[in-house]
């Protein structure tokens, strides 16, 4: 009774059994999104990396070195101050991308806490509409 009447002030309530079947679907298409997004985050991070490491190494080199970059099965030449900066776009967007993502994995487990609330006060209010009736069959005895 006095989780009903938590739920009931935080504005929760009990769902009925086909309301469950869709919190379950949400819950396991989420779960899902939820592994593809972290995957996603993942990979964003490893290219960060690599790019760092790039940017270290561009700062090793002389003014005069030679840099070439790799476009199709062909390596071209590019001077070294572009090729700088292409390195710190693609950083800054791969940041961006990383807050994105970032966001998207916070969403998606927010959405799985809320899936995982209904279940159980739908749980809770299944026990709770039980217990009456077993008390009601024990004092009928």
């Amino acid at each position: 009774r006095d989780l009903r009447v938590r739920m009931a002030s935080e504005g929760v309530s009990a769902p009925s059994e086909k309301e469950l079947q869709e919190i379950v679907k949400l819950y396991k298409k989420t779960e899902e999104a939820l592994r593809e997004a972290l995957m996603n985050r993942e990979k964003l991070i490893q290219q960060q990396s690599e790019n760092k490491m790039v940017k270290e190494e561009f700062g090793c080199l002389e003014s005069d070195a030679e840099v070439y970059k790799l476009v199709g099965p062909l390596l071209v030449k590019q001077p070294i101050d572009e090729a700088k900066t292409q390195v710190d776009k693609r950083l800054d967007y791969i940041d961006k991308e990383i807050e994105r993502a970032g966001s998207i994995v916070e969403g998606l487990q927010t959405t799985l806490k809320e899936c995982e609330q209904k279940v159980a006060a739908f749980e809770s209010a299944k026990q709770q509409a039980a217990q009456p009736q077993a008390n009601t069959q024990t004092a009928a005895t």
